[in-house]
C-alpha cells in the first residue's frame, strides 16, 4: 500500500488518520524523519502520520495512541461494538430497565411471584421519584439512590426502608451484570444488623407447644396441623408446599422429590413420624374435597378443593400461635430457619444443608453459623477453664 492511495479520514491533533477500505496505516517518524513503526490490530493496520519530527516512541506508546485513534475507524469491529454498547448505556431508561429485570427475574432467578409484586411495587415507586419511566438509566448515579434513601428513613420504619432498598439494589445487581451501569451496584447499602433483627428462628419447645395445641375436630384443623407439621420436620419454603403434589409423595419412606423454587434444583425433602400419620389422614379426607393434584387444598366456599396460595398458609401459621406464647413473630419460614438451626446444633456439614434446605448459594446455609458455632463455644470454655487452672 502506498501513501498515495491513501486518503485522510479525520485528523486528531497533529495526528493525520487515512483509510483505505478497511486498512489503516500507522506511522511514527523519528528525529531523523524516516523509517516508523507498523503494528497489525487483527485486520486492521494501523500508522500515525506526525507532519513535524517529534521524539522516538515507545510500543507502549503507540499502543495508547491506537486505542485513541481506533473510535475513528468506521469499519473497525471492534471500535463498533465499543460504540454501540456506549449509546445502549447512554439511551436505555428506567422503564426498560424493570422490563428486563422482571424478566430474568421470573424467567432465570425463578423468583417467588410474591417477591416479584413486591419488588415490582417498590422498584415503580422508586421510578416515580426520580421523574418516570423514560429517565435514563446513565443519569442515575449512586448519589440518587443515597439521596432517595435519605428521603425514604424520614418517612417509613427501618424494615420497611431495608425492603425497598433490597429491591432497587437487585434492578442494579442486574444491570451492573449486564454492563449497562459503570458503577458497582454495591455501593446501595442495606443496613448490616438487618439480619441479627429480623431473623426469627422457632424455638423447639415453643414448636412443640404450637404443634400440640392445635384441635383436629374437622378436615380443616387436620389440615392446618397436618402443614404446620410438614413445615417443621421438612424445611420446605412456604411457596414449594403450596406447589407439592400429591403425585410427588412417598408416602411409605417418607421423602418426595421437588424442585426447589429458587434454585431451580431438583431436591428430596423428608418428614418425622408424626408427619406421615397426620398426611396419611389428611389424604383419607382429602379425596372428598380435592380439584386438583396439589397437596394442600383450600376449603373456603370460593376454592374450595383448588390449590392453597402462600397467604393462606400465613394466615394459618399466624392464627396457630398461642397468644401468651413470648416470641414477637412467627412465621412459614421460621420452621424453616428452626431446620437450618437444628442441623447446626447436630453438627452436620454446611455442604449438606444447603442440599437439605435448598439453597443455591452455600452462604445462605452458613448463615446459621452466626448463631451457633458450638466450637467457638467449647474453645472459649477451655480458655476460660485453663485461665482458672494458672490462677
Amino acid at each position: 500500500m502506498s501513501e498515495e492511495t491513501l486518503m485522510p479520514m479525520q485528523e486528531v491533533g497533529r495526528v493525520e488518520v487515512f483509510e483505505n477500505n478497511a486498512h489503516l496505516q500507522f506511522r511514527e517518524e523519528t528525529e531523523a524523519g524516516g523509517g516508523g513503526v507498523k503494528i497489525n490490530v487483527g485486520n486492521v493496520t494501523t500508522q500515525q502520520l506526525s507532519p513535524d519530527p517529534t521524539p522516538q516512541l515507545g510500543i507502549p506508546d503507540l499502543y495508547q495512541k491506537i486505542n485513541e485513534l481506533s473510535k475513528y475507524l468506521v469499519n473497525d469491529p471492534v471500535a463498533m461494538a465499543k460504540r454501540e454498547k456506549e449509546e445502549k448505556m447512554a439511551n436505555i431508561t428506567i422503564g426498560e430497565s424493570l422490563d428486563s429485570f422482571l424478566e430474568w427475574a421470573i424467567n432465570e432467578r425463578k423468583f417467588a411471584s410474591s417477591t416479584i409484586t413486591t419488588y415490582t411495587d417498590l422498584i415503580k415507586r422508586f421510578i416515580k421519584h426520580v421523574g418516570g419511566r423514560e429517565v435514563k438509566i446513565a443519569d442515575i448515579s449512586p448519589k440518587t439512590i443515597s439521596s432517595y434513601k435519605a428521603k425514604l428513613q424520614k418517612k417509613y420504619a427501618k424494615s420497611s426502608v431495608v425492603y425497598m432498598m433490597i429491591s432497587i439494589r437487585w434492578l442494579f445487581r442486574f444491570l451492573f451484570m449486564n454492563r449497562l451501569i459503570k458503577w458497582d451496584y454495591q455501593l446501595i447499602t442495606v443496613p448490616k444488623d438487618y439480619f441479627n433483627k429480623h431473623f426469627t428462628v422457632a424455638e423447639p419447645e415453643d414448636i412443640r407447644r404450637i404443634i400440640d395445641g392445635m384441635r383436629v375436630e374437622n378436615f380443616r384443623e387436620l389440615r392446618n396441623k397436618t402443614i404446620l407439621s410438614f413445615l417443621v420436620s421438612s424445611g420446605v419454603r412456604n411457596a414449594e408446599l403450596c406447589d407439592l403434589k400429591v403425585s410427588d409423595l412417598k408416602i411409605e419412606k417418607q421423602y418426595a422429590n421437588i424442585v426447589s423454587k429458587k434454585s431451580d434444583e431438583p431436591r428430596m425433602i423428608f418428614w418425622d413420624d408424626l408427619s406421615k400419620d397426620l398426611l396419611e389422614r389428611y389424604l383419607d379426607e382429602r379425596k372428598l374435597w380435592a380439584k386438583c393434584d396439589n397437596l394442600f387444598i383450600s376449603t373456603d366456599n370460593r376454592r374450595r378443593g383448588n390449590k392453597l396460595t402462600t397467604r393462606s398458609i400465613q394466615r394459618i401459621v399466624k392464627d396457630s400461635i398461642p397468644k401468651d406464647l413470648e416470641v414477637k413473630k412467627i412465621t412459614p419460614h421460621s420452621f424453616r430457619h428452626a431446620m437450618g438451626m437444628s442441623a447446626v446444633k447436630a453438627g452436620i456439614h454446611s455442604r449438606y444443608i444447603q442440599k437439605i434446605l435448598g439453597h443455591k448459594n452455600i452462604n445462605s446455609s452458613q448463615v446459621y453459623m452466626r448463631y451457633y458455632d458450638t466450637d467457638v463455644v467449647d474453645a472459649y470454655s477451655k480458655i476460660l477453664d485453663l485461665r482458672a487452672s494458672l490462677a
